[in-house]
């Protein structure tokens, strides 16, 4: 795995007093929508555009990002070297053959506008609703399971926790 430098959507949707977030799909596991930053563009702005496309949403209609991120983190990580272990966070060299890369990552909160966003992702199969709780142990009620560098990076900075509900 390279260096990361980008956003995580918390596309969230929130019924009476339950919070639920989105998550893609995946062949193994499911995932948050990362936005890498390009050159010369803010955090906020790559991931309005990488939700805009994947969501296949208007992004001056359809949803609003807010102004400021939730959450900034930065620090290096390592990879697990078996699917059982837990990545963590290490204070050493920096060293990609080794398993080790930077996170650099601001976790921003979106919220969808009207009956036509919310319709469009209910179409789309290739996305789910998890709850917090799902979040929070890695594992939806389907029983897919959440990508494991995500769950901890998520453990680490709190972004999501119980009381967000």
């Amino acid at each position: 795995m390279s260096d990361f430098v980008g956003s995580v959507a918390l596309i969230r949707k929130m019924n009476e007093e339950r919070t639920s977030w989105l998550l893609r799909k995946g062949d193994s596991d499911d995932r948050f929508i990362l936005a890498d930053r390009l050159d010369g563009e803010s955090y906020r702005t790559a991931l309005q555009r990488e939700v805009a496309w994947q969501l296949r949403l208007d992004q001056k209609k359809d949803f609003i990002i807010s102004s400021v991120p939730r959450l900034h983190y930065q620090s290096p990580m390592q990879t697990p070297q078996n699917p059982q272990d837990t990545p963590s966070t290490k204070a050493c060299s920096i060293s990609p053959e080794a398993g080790i890369y930077w996170m650099i990552v601001q976790f921003f909160v979106i919220d969808l506008y009207g009956k036509r966003s919310r319709g469009v992702i209910e179409a789309n199969h290739g996305f789910q609703w998890w709850t917090t709780h799902e979040i929070l142990v890695g594992e939806h009620s389907s029983g897919a399971k959440l990508d494991m560098l995500q769950r901890e990076l998520i453990r680490l900075t709190g972004v999501i926790s119980p009381v967000d509900g």
